[in-house]
């Protein structure tokens, strides 16, 4: 079993959380693009890119705040409730195929994608495109109520 980064980046998001080091003061440095990219095994950018369309997704939300450690203000991001379900269910399908959890988010290779993979990048990608389509509705109707009114 292969999971895609995006699910990588949302389990890791989960095993922070769910170890309890987060608190209101500071946040640990695993919430950052740098830490996920080490823990990865994957480049800053790559991180990047997962965590966009995760935030784009409503599976994860992005915020300025203090690290431990650092003196700095630094980007950090947290689950939302659906990227909480979402890491679960992720858990759940890895445990159910009796796969080692911690094995398979060392994996870096590129192996093909299995019908899984694909089903869970077809569910992400038809979340994205109901999302879309909602903001392109909104933005059509805001158009047409400014042109009404001028």
């Amino acid at each position: 079993m292969k999971l895609v980064l995006w699910q990588k980046v949302l389990v890791h998001l989960e095993n922070v959380e769910r170890s309890g080091i987060v608190d209101d003061e500071a946040w640990p440095p695993e919430l950052t693009q740098v830490a996920m990219a080490a823990a990865l095994g994957k480049s800053r950018g790559m991180i990047s890119l997962a965590l966009t369309s995760l935030v784009g997704s409503g599976y994860v939300t992005s915020q300025m705040h203090r690290v431990k450690g650092s003196g700095r203000m630094v980007m950090c991001y947290r689950l939302t409730k659906e990227g909480r379900k979402q890491a679960k269910r992720i858990m759940a399908m890895v445990a159910a195929e009796g796969e080692d959890l911690g094995e398979i988010m060392q994996r870096t290779f590129n192996e093909p994608k299995t019908l899984s993979d694909i089903e869970a990048d077809l569910h992400v990608l038809r979340e994205r495109l109901v999302a879309a389509n909602n903001r392109l509705e909104r933005l059509e109707n805001a158009l047409r109520e400014l042109e009404a009114g001028a």
